[in-house]
């Protein structure tokens, strides 16, 4: 009887077992939603591109009461970008300020005034498209705001400034399409700039009146026996221009009015080409002129804008169709 009993003890708990399994009590608890949020933001700083979740994040954050809370770290970085913000004048002064406010939404991705700081960031840059997504999560963050009525009106504007601008790149496109092709490049060559180096194409330069006499200018010939050269269209909107010696990056910058009128009025022409503005970097734009016909560049490879020593031999590139 003691074995029969003891058979039956276990079946009926192992019954017990599956009733209790089937009914779930043996799973953990449901997460809360403070602790789904955690989750959602740990998965949103795995991938910030992932605006479904971002979404996601702020509606659920906006049903929890009390307010989460916001991690400390969240205000360095917002007195850091707020500071650079209200102080900023070019672009790359925006485009820090909107690193810093990215950093502090990765931490709380719920605050609405972090996407309404990151929208002016990003107009500032003039990145159109990403301001407007910015401040259209601000309205969601912020459903409540004040300013709401004037945020929808700056998104608004943003969306004109954008269809002009995309209409504007696209010209300006066309005017660098005209630079593809073959190129022929000179080097002026007068005096020694380096005395350390013993190719004359890098250690030889020219004076502003050297550069004047033709004479001074010797054809590059490359490794393979060509004298030829290559300028690169880029697809953002600017050009790089590959010479020995002389690796520099062109843009067509915003022109005056009654230029970019012309541009509209008549489309791509040689001419245009003079408006580019060739630079070694972002902060640091070189001397250039172009033919009115478009088939002869010079630039001033390390020659400044402003500033510099007509009697100073500068490396000078030419560059003309074959």
């Amino acid at each position: 009887m003691r074995g029969n009993h003891r058979t039956w003890l276990l079946r009926a708990e192992a019954a017990l077992c599956v009733l209790v399994t089937s009914l779930g009590f043996s799973q953990s608890p449901p997460a809360g939603p403070r602790e789904t949020l955690k989750q959602y933001v740990a998965d949103l700083q795995k991938n910030p591109q992932d605006d479904a979740l971002r979404e996601k994040i702020i509606k659920l954050a906006l049903n929890i009461d009390p307010k989460p809370m916001v991690p400390h770290e969240v205000d360095e970085f917002l007195g850091k970008a707020t500071y650079i913000l209200k102080s900023a004048h070019a672009k790359a002064d925006f485009a820090e300020a909107a690193t810093a406010f990215e950093k502090a939404i990765l931490l709380a991705p719920w605050v609405g005034e972090l996407y309404f700081n990151l929208g002016v960031a990003d107009e500032g840059c003039e990145y159109f498209e990403t301001a407007i997504h910015d401040f259209e999560l601000y309205l969601i963050a912020a459903p409540d705001a004040q300013d709401s009525r004037e945020v929808r009106q700056r998104i608004g504007a943003l969306k004109y400034r954008n269809e002009n601008r995309s209409k504007w790149l696209k010209q300006t496109d066309g005017v660098l399409d005209l630079l593809r092709g073959k190129w022929y490049v000179k080097y002026c060559s007068v005096g020694s700039t380096n005395p350390f180096s013993n190719s004359p194409t890098f250690a030889s330069g020219c004076s502003e009146a050297e550069r004047k006499d033709d004479k001074n200018w010797d054809l590059h010939i490359d490794d393979h026996g060509k004298p030829d050269t290559g300028i690169i269209v880029n697809l953002h909107h600017t050009v790089q221009l590959w010479v020995v010696g002389c690796n520099v990056t062109g843009a067509l910058e915003e022109l005056p009015d009654q230029e970019k009128g012309r541009l509209e009025s008549v489309g791509p022409q040689p001419a245009f080409l003079r408006l580019i503005r060739w630079q070694k970097s972002a902060s640091e734009a070189i001397y250039s002129e172009m033919s009115d016909d478009g088939r002869v560049l010079t630039v001033g490879c390390d020659r400044p804008l402003a500033g510099y020593n007509p009697n100073t031999r500068y490396h000078y590139r030419r560059l003309y169709r074959p």
